[in-house]
């Protein structure tokens, strides 16, 4: 199965967020968050308001990355990794046993599969915005560039021999 990891380019993250993802680890969009939440998106701000208009919510940290790149889950890792989603639910979101937090956790996957149809080493990132009392997402796909697009326009020659001299 196809899913998203934590890339991270640098430590900006770090910064930017509350509690920043790790790098590799799995991401999903993280957006019941939000949902969830006890504090309207509209009433965040600092690192939080990062989070909500730009993060990943990593499943290990449950930290943010801003980008997240499409890879291959083992099959050994789906189910640790949407169990430990659904334990959460039930410790941090008040889900009334693991059944019905499995539940939102296998939604939760199978919304994160659905972005990942673009090419292994696909690069994602998202913006959500609170437009008339609902949160709405878009994804970004960042493509590697082809070779004409980023080939140099100078190119240093070291200077030739004045034939005069």
């Amino acid at each position: 199965m196809r899913f998203l990891r934590a890339l991270r380019l640098d430590d900006s993250d770090e910064s930017v967020y509350p509690r920043a993802a790790e790098a590799g680890e799995w991401v999903v969009p993280g957006t019941f968050v939000f949902n969830f939440g006890e504090r309207d998106p509209t009433h965040l701000d600092g690192g939080e308001r990062s989070a909500f208009r730009h993060g990943f919510l990593g499943l290990t940290s449950f930290g943010w990355s801003t980008l997240a790149v499409v890879v291959e889950m083992p099959t050994t890792e789906q189910r640790q990794v949407l169990e430990r989603l659904a334990h959460h639910f039930v410790d941090q979101y008040g889900a009334p046993d693991m059944a019905a937090a499995m539940t939102e956790a296998r939604q939760e996957f199978e919304f994160c599969e659905s972005l990942c149809t673009p090419d292994i080493n696909t690069v994602l990132s998202l913006q959500r915005d609170f437009v008339d009392g609902e949160i709405r997402e878009a994804f970004r796909v960042h493509r590697p560039k082809s070779e004409w697009e980023s080939a140099p326009v100078f190119r240093m020659e070291p200077d030739e021999k004045d034939p005069a001299s």
